[in-house]
């Protein structure tokens, strides 16, 4: 898929996704958002390294209970987020 159809796709222009591959762009919540109903995935997948462990947090750090709590509080955080987006599309 070139350049230009992705940010037709996802409402983003075509230096936008460029500057997004190259690392030089920073992809906002909803931009997130659209970019993994393009992909038919979830913006959870597409934050997850190859190895599918999640980027902020490794498997020795899971037994930290602080870290756990904190974790499991932003992953709400971020359902409920793509749930009020998803909603405000049928109001």
């Amino acid at each position: 898929m070139s350049q230009r159809a992705l940010g037709e796709l996802a409402e983003l222009d075509q230096s936008a996704v460029s500057r997004i591959e190259a690392g030089l762009r920073d992809v906002g919540a909803h931009e997130l958002y659209r970019l993994a109903q393009v992909f038919g995935t979830t913006a959870e997948a597409l934050l997850m390294e190859e190895d599918h462990e999640p980027v902020l947090l490794r498997a020795g750090d899971a037994e930290d209970v602080e870290i756990t709590r904190a974790c499991e509080a932003f992953e709400a955080a971020i359902d409920d987020y793509f749930a009020a987006i998803a909603l405000s599309e049928y109001l």
